[in-house]
């Protein structure tokens, strides 16, 4: 009998696979804990629709980034921060505080975990910092300046 997985089963298969089993384990089993369903043709073509559409947008997601990020280069983020008379700053600036600045001013949407930071920036000055999307790497200049 052919199932189709609603989640990981040890043994069987991962969720969403279409796998086959013996007609006593699904009915008794799978079924009745709602590990599975009947693979109908109905199922499997919904199934394949969900999933070219789901590769869909991860590739238009993926050009976005890679988008994105081309039109970083060359950028600088001027971060305003409270510091002392040395230059320290009372509060450190870390991946997130990079990405929503770079939203504000120049409306591009980057994850903060793209951003490769080795330690938050803690002195104001001018920072060079990569930015690694899909394997592709970016470069950024954070400006931190003094209020």
């Amino acid at each position: 009998m052919k199932v189709l997985l609603l989640n990981t089963v040890k043994g069987i298969g991962k969720k969403n696979d279409i796998k086959e089993v013996n007609e006593g384990y699904a009915r008794n089993f799978l079924f009745p804990k709602g590990l599975a369903k009947i693979a109908t043709d109905q199922v499997i073509q919904t199934l394949n629709i969900q999933k070219s559409t789901k590769e869909t947008q991860h590739a238009v997601q993926k050009n976005l980034l890679l988008k994105n990020l081309k039109e970083l280069e060359g950028k600088t983020v001027v971060l305003k921060e409270k510091a002392n008379a040395t230059g320290s700053l009372f509060s450190s600036i870390n991946q997130t505080v990079i990405a929503e600045a770079l939203f504000k001013q120049h409306d591009l949407t980057i994850d903060p975990q793209a951003i490769i930071l080795p330690k938050p920036i803690k002195q104001c000055g001018l920072y060079e910092i990569i930015v690694d999307v899909l394997g592709h790497k970016g470069m950024l200049i954070v400006a931190v300046e003094k209020v």
